[in-house]
This record gives C-alpha cells, structure tokens and sequence, in this order.
C-alpha cells in the first residue's frame, strides 16, 4: 500500500472509495482495485492499493532515553582465571510523535505504527539485550539474552489522530480469517542466543552459535502485514523456534 502519512488514514480512504469510488475521495488520492473475484465476478471489486501524494509535515519527533553499561574484569576466587566481559544496553522510546500539515498529532509510540512505510513493524517502547562472555584460555562462552516489549495493536498512521484506545484495535484485523475480533496488544518478546568460539592458534577459529536457546515462541500479532500472524521485525527467531550455526574462521 502507498501511503503518505495522511490525517484520514488509508482505512478511512478505502471505506470512502467503496462507498463511493474515486468521487468520494479527495483531491489528490485515488484507489488501484484488486483484481475481479472469479467466484463472483459481478460483486464489488476490493480496495488493493491506496495512492497517495507526499505531503510536507511540520515535524517528526522523537525522544527517549539510551542506556549502556560495560564491564571488563577477571572472576574471584578460584575462577581467577576466567575474564568476563559483560555488556548490556537499552532504549526506551518516550515518543514518537508526527505532526501533520493541519496540526493533528499522529502518536507511534508503544503501537504497531509507523504502520504502512515500513510493514507494520511498529515501535515497542522498550530495546535491551545483555551479553557476558566469559574467557578461559583460548575459550570463550558467551550467552546473550534479548527483550523487546510488547505494544498496542493500533497504529494512528492508518486509521488517523485519536484511535489509539483498545476499541480500535479492530481496524486492523478486517479481512483476516485467523483473526479474532480484537487484539489489544502484543505481548513481549525474549531471545536467548548462546555462541561458543575456540581459537586453535592466531589464525584458526572455531565457533557454534545457537539461536533462540530456550525456543521461545513469537507472539500472535494479528495486526501486521509484513509477515503472517507475527512480526518478523522482533521476533522473527520465534517462528524458526531454534536454530544452529557452525564454522571455521580463517585469518590470512
């Protein structure tokens, strides 16, 4: 679907094209339909594409606040001989907000917008990951765990300012079989990776990663259409469930 960030929302303009075809739309706008459906070749053809033209917004912004935290030491006691390198790292999105040319606010964050530039992957409120490599000799171990939170199933960049509520999480379920009546929100998401690297000299490397360690499972999203009932975006590694990668570095 193209799309400018419209105040009507492409909802909103394909429910006026159906009502009335292109009249009924305003200066500017118009709708590609789909193609006629064999089963019933004389019913109402469905709304596949909404054009619309850029327009010049007054502001796109954002804030939030980043958080980093680094540590370099050796184990105590026995385990002396053990080096750990622990990083971890976070974001929070306070706002995201997109103001139109009339004034209206558009607000992103915590919802499953921007919904229609990017395939509906949304802006979770929260980012972090934390990995701790542990050295032994020529052993490395390094576990990271990931989160990313969960969000709304609305996205006021398709169905306009103020529909942000659970009400209007039905929006964006129209025209899903699989979909229930509503979806108010996605649930978060963890990620456990475990990599295991064995250095045999200064120019052979060996490493094993593991993917999803504890098979974790992604949420239902009901709502996006850049993959089928989750979103790839964030947990792409729960519809693989577990994955493996081996190999050899070599350094010439």
């Amino acid at each position: 679907m193209h799309h400018r960030p419209d105040s009507l929302g492409a909802s909103t303009i394909a429910n006026a094209w159906l009502a009335g075809d292109d009249a009924a739309l305003p200066s500017g706008v118009s709708v590609t339909p789909d193609q006629i459906d064999t089963q019933n070749p004389g019913g109402q053809l469905r709304p596949y594409m909404v054009n619309l033209g850029y327009v010049n917004t007054k502001s796109l912004m954002t804030d939030g606040v980043d958080f980093k935290i680094n540590a370099n030491t050796r184990l105590p006691g026995v385990l002396r001989n053990i080096r750990l390198i622990s990083i971890g790292q976070a974001t929070y999105v306070h706002s995201f907000n997109l103001t139109m040319p009339n004034g209206q606010v558009q607000h992103w964050a915590g919802t499953l917008a921007p919904y229609n530039a990017v395939a509906a992957s949304g802006t979770p409120r929260w980012r972090a990951n934390w990995s701790n490599t542990f050295i032994w000799k020529n052993l490395a171990v390094t576990p990271t765990v990931y989160y990313t939170s969960g969000y709304k199933n609305v996205a006021e960049d398709t169905n306009g300012p103020g529909t942000r509520s659970c009400s209007d999480s039905a929006n964006l379920l129209a025209g899903s079989a699989a979909a229930p009546t509503t979806q108010c929100h996605i649930r978060n998401w963890w990620d456990v990776d475990l990599n295991v690297s064995y250095n045999i000299n200064q120019k052979w490397r060996l490493y094993a990663t593991v993917y999803n360690l504890l098979g974790f499972r992604s949420p239902y999203d009901f709502g996006t259409y850049g993959s089928y009932l989750y979103n790839s975006s964030w947990s792409q590694k729960g519809a693989v469930v577990r994955s493996f990668q081996f190999g050899v570095n070599v350094t010439l």
